[in-house]
């Protein structure tokens, strides 16, 4: 445990360090730095180590890219570029595709709704005639009674018992 928290403190040291060098910190936690520097000599150490690897890094050649690494670069970025148009021209295929199908659809719902609906209108009139056809059938009958209660009577005495509720 004491180990970790002396590789922590030391991992935070260095980054103040590195901060410090990059000119990265303000003006409190500049003077901060350069306080400890003047006081801690493990400190001064720890910068002196850094400041000699940031002047071994300007001494190194820098490398310049050639025209093949160039081409090669603009080449991979071009086929990214062709690769992702081709997925959003895809991506749109599938959502024209998507819509046509979900109209298609909606349209054969609406056509098979707007054919029972009017199948429906179309067969009230005959299921009107259905439900009356009893009394048509014995309207001769029914022709000769004064009145509606009359027949109400006889239907409540259970005369047209043996012809159906429905007769009357």
């Amino acid at each position: 445990m004491n180990h970790e928290r002396t590789q922590l403190e030391a991992a935070v040291v260095e980054e103040e360090l590195v901060a410090y060098l990059d000119g990265e910190l303000e003006a409190a936690e500049q003077v901060r730095v350069e306080r400890r520097l003047a006081d801690d000599v493990v400190y001064r150490q720890k910068l002196a180590q850094l400041q000699k690897a940031w002047d071994a890094l300007d001494v190194l050649h820098k490398a310049e890219p050639d025209a093949s690494f160039t081409r090669s670069t603009v080449e991979m970025v071009a086929l990214q570029q062709d690769q992702e148009a081709d997925q959003l021209q895809v991506a749109a295929q599938r959502r024209q595709t998507a819509w046509w199908l979900g109209g298609g659809v909606a349209i054969a719902i609406s056509a098979l709704a707007g054919f029972f609906i009017v199948r429906q209108q179309l067969q009230a009139p005959e299921q009107e005639f259905l439900q009356d056809w009893p009394v048509i059938e014995r309207v001769d009958q029914y022709r000769h009674v004064e009145s509606v209660e009359f027949l109400e009577r006889l239907r409540q005495e259970g005369l047209f018992a043996g012809e159906g509720e429905d007769a009357i």
